[in-house]
């Protein structure tokens, strides 16, 4: 859990000293509008008004010694971006205008508003940056409109109290982090404009049941630590279960790998204690390390001859009263010598 929680922070330091002097990679070329902000007699309400984009802030916001008191920020019709980390740790921040003239929210711009419990995105808007609603513990629904295309990596990073999300029909990848640790998501659409889900679901404690629609021809780490999740509903176009896909969901019983796929990467289901079955179908060539470690719940499991490769301790942890039948008189050159390290389970190979 801390390794995941360290990825997500180095990925979002990076990003902020690589945008210090912009707001974002595809704003290069963009010129920073006339704009100007104002804060009220009782430092309640910042008001951003003018023509064109904000300007980017890394920890150096002109209303920085007023963040623990501004409870209301108005952006004027106008703005056409909010500025990196323009809104970051104001911490009783509690309503936000944001006009239809913006169609950039950049990264960081509101992490940390941990009293923000609702936001309306117009649907002008075609970006979201990175860590744009992070930490936002409070948030608890979140209608992502049609015109977005993309969400950057750990948008929505540990929101706790996220629990209700409608996701763009234009959306092509679901990013590193994006739903991390969303503790109370319970379920999610996913629309069909998906190809790519990476770790965007890790943590989420809540999640039950997940389908992933046809599109989607890549997952890797998607739902590790999802110990809720009892129900998974995986495409024909899937051709390899990525790294950590599943590692650590202990609700998981049973799952059918489609015929599509050729590779189980490392750790796939390390951790599924209470699998009881999966079916490996013939086209399955490569098995990495500890893709069924601790799987202790499977009675028995059909390696067919398929499998040509196999990496070390693959069903490491396994119990005497489970069984490995192998469809092969002998392990093929290209396994492992250590690929049943530390396994007790009972061994057949075919004769």
């Amino acid at each position: 859990m801390f390794y995941h929680k360290i990825i997500c922070l180095f990925l979002f330091i990076t990003t902020l000293i690589i945008f210090t002097s912009c707001s974002n990679s595809e704003d290069d070329n963009e010129i920073t509008g006339q704009t100007s902000w104002n804060l009220s007699e009782d430092n309640k309400i910042l008001t951003i008004d003018g023509i064109g984009n904000m300007d980017s802030y890394t920890n150096n916001m002109p209303w920085q010694l007023q963040r623990n008191k501004i409870t209301t920020v108005i952006i004027k019709e106008g703005i056409t971006s909010i500025g990196q980390q323009a809104f970051e740790y104001l911490t009783v921040l509690k309503d936000v205008t944001i006009p239809t003239s913006v169609k950039k929210i950049n990264n960081g711009a509101f992490f940390g508003c941990s009293s923000l419990e609702e936001i309306t995105i117009p649907s002008s808007v075609t970006y979201i940056g990175d860590g744009v609603f992070r930490e936002c513990t409070l948030l608890n629904n979140i209608e992502i409109p049609s015109s977005v295309t993309y969400l950057g990596p750990c948008a929505f990073f540990n929101d706790t109290s996220l629990s209700n999300i409608t996701l763009s029909s234009n959306i092509k990848s679901l990013e590193l982090g994006l739903f991390s640790y969303c503790t109370t998501l319970k379920k999610i659409s996913i629309p069909t404009s998906v190809t790519n889900i990476d770790s965007a679901f890790q943590y989420c404690t809540s999640l039950e049941s997940i389908v992933i629609p046809s599109s989607v021809t890549e997952l890797n780490g998607t739902f590790s630590g999802c110990s809720a999740l009892s129900s998974v509903e995986l495409p024909s176009s899937i051709t390899y279960i990525g790294n950590e896909i599943f590692t650590d969901c202990v609700s998981l019983k049973e799952i059918n790998i489609p015929e599509s796929v050729t590779s189980i990467d490392a750790n796939a289901f390390s951790g599924c204690i209470n699998l009881e079955s999966i079916n490996l179908s013939t086209n399955v060539t490569a098995i990495h390390s500890r893709a069924f470690k601790d799987c202790t719940g499977i009675s028995s499991i059909i390696i067919h001859s398929s499998v040509i490769s196999m990496d070390g301790s693959v069903f490491e942890g396994w119990r005497e009263d489970q069984t490995i039948n192998i469809e092969l008189p002998i392990a093929p050159l290209a396994w492992s010598s250590n690929w049943n390290r530390e396994c007790n389970a009972k061994i057949v190979w075919s004769e």
